[in-house]
């Protein structure tokens, strides 16, 4: 069984969808924002399944973005999930805070050779800084790839390797149930890429 639990970002994208899978081990793909609201609202999702945080055994990350994995770190302390996620977001989820670091530096050396003035590089780089209380580093049990399947809910699901709004970005996909758990790969309201 698959419950989806809507759940607030602090974006102005505004809220994300997190997907709940009964089965042999409790999953939950992808965890919402690291925000005191988004936990709150992610207890009363699981509680009105008939479960809790402790729960949980394992946490699929779709993609290394903030409002995607944010609650990650704190998930897996209080019910030791395992964490799965696809090898290109390995770094961005096991050490988030110094990745940003290398990310901008890297971007910073862009703007500057394109001609953007150090100021306004220094601001772009302040205004990303900003991402950072969103979410904390989390180890990673499993890296995953195309093709690989997973008993999710007594169900085989496939991955699929899916870059463009993100690196590592995968989507789910259940053939007998024609079902795609397709994360920021499709969007109804603005470009995923």
């Amino acid at each position: 069984m698959i419950h989806s639990i809507t759940l607030p970002t602090p974006f102005d994208v505004g809220p994300i969808n997190v997907y709940l899978l009964e089965g042999p081990a409790l999953t939950l793909v992808d965890t919402g924002a690291k925000t005191s609201r988004t936990m709150a609202e992610l207890r009363q999702g699981l509680a009105a399944h008939g479960y809790q945080v402790a729960d949980i055994r394992q946490i699929i990350i779709t993609h290394a973005h903030a409002d995607h994995f944010g609650l990650a770190a704190e998930i897996v302390a209080e019910s030791g999930a395992q964490v799965l996620s696809h090898r290109r977001n390995y770094y961005w989820l096991t050490d988030y805070q110094n990745e940003w670091v290398r990310r901008y530096d890297f971007y910073r050396d862009i703007f500057l050779q394109s001609g953007l003035s150090e100021e306004v590089a220094q601001q772009v780089r302040d205004a990303s800084a900003a991402m950072v209380r969103f979410a904390d580093s989390v180890p990673v049990a499993r890296l995953l790839d195309e093709g690989d399947t997973l008993d999710l809910d007594g169900q085989p699901w496939q991955v699929l390797f899916t870059p463009g709004h993100a690196g590592g970005l995968i989507c789910l996909h259940n053939a007998d149930q024609r079902t795609l758990l397709s994360s920021d790969h499709l969007l109804k309201h603005i470009t995923s890429n």
